[in-house]
């Protein structure tokens, strides 16, 4: 229909031209048009940011569903975004987290969450002392901050701070993990790839507001399984100890965890901040 009435447009508004020059001229035309239309510009969005972290939390996977292929979600520095409790049991507080949904983006085509003071952060390694500079995503429950669907991947975070809260310890909970890079039970060929964590800082958040403490809320940092992932000029901290919802149990303390069969991930610069030592101590961690 679009080419029939270009077709007689084109003729009617040029009686001199031939049809074979009109109905180039219209597919010319009709080509413009429909390059037009698949061209879809990458948006910038800012996620509605107020003084509730359980409020922006929603608000954030709101924005994570609704985001397109290439478009960047930024979180206003300072702030915190957090997943929500839905019940609280002997296990500790239970609740979900925020969820990464399966876009099937082309190589390349990230969707960016980003501070919003991602300019000021420094082109090397981040500190805690950057902090200022940073938006937290933070995990209210048991489960972790975030972890992608089936298959999903393509996701890249610059300036964020993974982390847990306080209502973790006061309802007796604890988190086996903070990050998750792959669904927890990926069906074969559909774990998570292609997840860039850039200058990002994780770290439970008793690491700051008890350093010295013998117990720790989180036991491992980042679960790393999947394919092609990268974790670079980061910082991880303060997973150590004991556990805290069972103070005679030593915690793995470990930063990242991977399984080798599905770990196809470029991971350089690893180190601790003590070379003689595997394992992190409370007020140490490590940088990426």
């Amino acid at each position: 229909m679009v080419g029939r009435i270009a077709i007689q447009k084109w003729l009617e508004f040029s009686p001199n031209y031939s049809l074979r020059q009109s109905i180039t001229g219209c597919l010319s035309v009709m080509l413009l048009v429909f390059c037009a239309a698949s061209s879809v510009q990458a948006s910038v969005s800012t996620v509605s940011t107020g003084s509730d972290p359980l409020a922006n939390g929603d608000n954030f996977q709101n924005a994570l569903n609704l985001a397109a292929c290439g478009d960047t979600i930024v979180l206003q520095a300072g702030a915190t975004y957090a997943t929500r409790v839905f019940t609280v049991n002997s296990y500790g507080p239970q609740g979900y987290p925020f969820s990464l949904p399966n876009k099937s983006c082309a190589s390349g085509q990230y969707v960016t969450i980003q501070t919003s003071q991602v300019a000021s952060l420094p082109s090397g390694r981040i500190s805690p002392t950057n902090i200022g500079l940073m938006a937290t995503l933070a995990t209210n429950n048991n489960q972790w901050v975030i972890e992608p669907a089936q298959g999903a991947g393509h996701y890249q975070f610059i300036g964020i701070e993974f982390t847990n809260t306080s209502n973790v310890t006061t309802n007796n909970g604890y988190n086996p993990w903070l990050v998750m890079a792959t669904p927890q039970s990926p069906k074969f060929g559909q774990w998570g790839h292609d997840m860039v964590f850039d200058r990002v800082w994780i770290h439970p958040y008793d690491d700051v507001t008890n350093p010295s403490g013998t117990t720790r809320t989180a036991q491992f940092a980042i679960v790393l399984d999947g394919a092609n992932h990268t974790i670079k000029n980061s910082y991880i901290s303060g997973f150590c100890c004991f556990q805290s919802n069972a103070p005679t149990v030593i915690g793995q303390s470990e930063g990242i965890a991977t399984s080798l069969p599905i770990m196809e991930s470029p991971l350089t610069q690893l180190r601790p901040l003590s070379p003689s030592t595997a394992r992190w101590r409370p007020g140490e961690g490590c940088v990426l």
